[in-house]
């Protein structure tokens, strides 16, 4: 993107939205690469922060997570974004060139783009780019994203601190919330697990807590 607005002479300023769970290797590439980059910083670790929210880890219906640490920094500056139609079903229905948002304007200026055009473009003028492309990661952003699904495993294998992160904040929501009552007199989501474990592996998709076939997590809300 910063190349992009080089060669088109417009100015602008480079954002980093610090989520605390990115690939370490991401977060030094921006640092050696673009420290010019402001970084907007919440001040608390994501996995922290799991405990002070009821519905417990982000799902993929529940980012809880993407609106306190990736959609609060340079709000009213018109910004611009890598996102790109060819990701996702989702993203070609929601996305246009030029999106209107409650925290202002939204350029994506590639977002026809196809994975083959990104890589040509950085081909073609020798630009650097993380290695943890050329170790077989597609995409880089939050390690355990529950948008990642079945990838979180190898994620998670690749990082496993950051694995022990994530079930440090879940077992301490899951210890707070497990027998605790809602203002109406019923539980919160926590008590249909018996332990952790039960917890961790429904949102890892790889139980379903009404004891059926198919997987539930991230597909409903409590």
């Amino acid at each position: 993107m910063a190349k992009l607005f080089e060669m088109a002479g417009v100015k602008y300023t480079l954002n980093y939205s610090n989520v605390t769970i990115d690939p370490p290797e991401l977060v030094q590439f921006i640092k050696s690469e673009y420290p010019q980059a402001v970084w907007h910083s919440k001040g608390v670790h994501l996995c922290s922060e799991v405990v002070n929210h009821a519905p417990g880890l982000p799902t993929r219906n529940g980012r809880w997570c993407c609106e306190i640490y990736k959609e609060q920094g340079d709000n009213g500056l018109f910004k611009s974004v890598g996102v790109r139609a060819e990701e996702s079903k989702r993203r070609k229905g929601l996305w246009s060139p030029v999106k209107s948002t409650k925290g202002g304007a939204i350029l994506a200026p590639i977002l026809y783009w196809t994975t083959e055009d990104v890589w040509q473009f950085i081909r073609d003028r020798g630009l650097k780019y993380p290695a943890l492309y050329d170790e077989g990661f597609d995409r880089l952003g939050c390690v355990g994203c529950p948008l990642g699904g079945k990838k979180r495993h190898k994620e998670f294998a690749r990082w496993p601190k950051y694995e022990a992160l994530w079930k440090r904040g879940g077992r301490k929501w899951w210890e707070k919330y497990r027998d605790k009552l809602k203002p109406d007199g019923t539980f919160y989501f926590a008590h249909k697990f018996p332990t952790f474990e039960a917890y961790w592996s429904w949102w890892m998709e790889e139980k379903n807590v009404n004891d059926t076939d198919a997987p539930d997590c991230q597909m409903w809300l409590w």
